[in-house]
């Protein structure tokens, strides 16, 4: 797969910008609504092999991650809101903990009251919008993680020139 994404995109860009402005100048054929990959975000912060080791970045790191997702969502990024909306729709319906690891309310179990913050901060939208959201996630339960297995069902029922 690299030589084949080599060849239909130039790697000469770094940041998220600069790969939106990459992006504009290539020619395309397909839509796109691209995502940030969290697992490269943390390991161009925390260097590669620091990020492999399990240990969970520091606060300073945090917030260069945040900066840097930031920057890529006004760039035209779409990543955040779909990572907080499985968390949040699953962890509300099934009450499940927060892992004592987070520094997000560690140990207490998802709510509405605590879910709400948590969307706010980490999506980038606003809180009127982020209210909406949650209200809609308690009131029809598995919508965010449905979208992604009903993709997946359709994906592989499709034919492969799709």
């Amino acid at each position: 797969p690299l030589r084949a994404m080599q060849a239909a995109m130039p790697f000469n860009w770094e940041s998220y910008p600069q790969f939106m402005d990459a992006l504009d100048a290539t020619p395309k054929g397909v839509n796109l609504l691209p995502y940030v990959p969290m697992n490269p975000l943390m390991g161009y912060v925390m260097g590669i092999e620091e990020s492999k080791t399990g240990r969970m970045p520091t606060d300073d790191e945090h917030a260069k991650m945040r900066h840097l997702l930031n920057e890529a969502m006004d760039a035209g990024a779409a990543q955040a809101m779909r990572a907080v909306r499985v968390i949040v729709d699953i962890g509300m319906h099934l009450e499940l903990p927060i892992p004592a690891r987070e520094r997000y309310h560690p140990g207490d179990r998802w709510n509405a009251e605590i879910a709400l913050p948590f969307v706010i901060e980490r999506s980038c939208f606003p809180e009127n919008f982020m209210k909406s959201e949650v209200d809609r996630y308690l009131g029809l339960p598995g919508q965010a993680i449905s979208y992604k297995v009903g993709e997946r069902e359709w994906l592989a029922k499709a034919p492969r020139s799709i």
